[in-house]
């Protein structure tokens, strides 16, 4: 295993390839990766509190979501949500 600032990799050369990858791409399509990685996640953190909380309406869990997410990123100290 390779570690290096990129993560841990196979081998020097799979950081390399990987590298190599990430400079041949547009801004535009480096944004829209990272776009739908945060999608991935907010999809994950909303799927996880409907299996906690089945009975919650939709609204309550996308309300927790964003909140969770501003505050795990400096925002708003704490915003009451019902529920949570």
């Amino acid at each position: 295993m390779y570690h290096s600032l990129l993560g841990d990799f196979e081998s020097q050369k799979a950081e390399e390839f990987y590298v190599a990858a990430l400079r041949r791409m547009t801004p535009e399509k480096k944004w829209q990766i990272a776009f739908e990685l945060w999608q991935m996640a907010v999809d994950a953190a909303r799927a996880n509190l409907r299996a906690e909380h089945p009975d919650w309406a939709e609204e309550q869990v996308r309300a927790v979501v964003a909140r969770r997410i501003l505050e795990a990123n400096g925002g708003a100290a704490r915003i009451p949500v019902r529920g949570d």
